[in-house]
């Protein structure tokens, strides 16, 4: 069972994220900004990262990017996910450390797909250790 952090600031959204999760026998953990992102970060490291890019405080590629450049949190693998879906946008997301890049609206198999992908990079990296 892994711990899914996600970052989204639509309580819709967050919802159907969570429900999902679970339904995958996950656990969630759940922020409506940046700052509540990195509180649950100090708190217990997540073993991804579900990263909406509009937040209320911070852009989530600015998040993803102090996150990846820091030494606690560089392995943890992020999916952006938002409804920006231009390609300097997508470079974006991956400059800033992002390892896959959903757009919304999502089906929940495009977001089961993205969670497998995301647990997969996880546990590759750690078996690198």
């Amino acid at each position: 069972m892994a711990k899914i952090l996600i970052v989204e600031d639509d309580p819709i959204s967050l919802d159907i994220c969570c429900n999902i999760i679970a339904k995958l026998g996950h656990t969630s953990m759940a922020a409506k900004n940046g700052r509540e992102a990195v509180e649950c970060i100090r708190r217990e490291l997540p073993d991804a990262i579900l990263l909406d890019v509009i937040l209320p405080d911070i852009e989530g590629f600015q998040l993803g990017k102090n996150l990846k450049g820091h030494p606690r949190t560089k392995d943890i693998p992020i999916a952006y996910v938002t409804g920006r879906s231009n390609t300097d946008d997508f470079k974006k997301g991956f400059e800033s450390g992002g390892s896959i890049y959903l757009t919304k609206p999502y089906t929940p198999d495009a977001l089961e797909t993205a969670l497998t992908s995301l647990l997969l990079t996880a546990r590759s990296k750690s078996d690198e250790i």
